[in-house]
C-alpha cells in the first residue's frame, strides 16, 4: 500500500512536471508557474 502510493504519487509528480515544462515551453511566465506548481507538489506530499 504505502509502496502503491509512493509509486501513484511519483507519476503524478513526473506527469504535472512535463505538463509544466511544456506549459513553461509554450507561454513561458518566467518559472513562476513552474515553481508555484513544484512548491504545491511539496505541500501536497507532505
Amino acid at each position: 500500500m504505502n509502496g502503491n502510493s509512493l509509486n501513484f504519487s511519483r507519476s503524478c509528480t513526473s506527469l504535472i512536471l512535463v505538463i509544466a515544462y511544456w506549459s513553461d515551453l509554450m507561454y513561458s511566465p518566467r518559472r513562476y508557474i513552474f515553481s508555484h506548481i513544484i512548491n504545491d507538489m511539496e505541500n501536497i506530499l507532505r
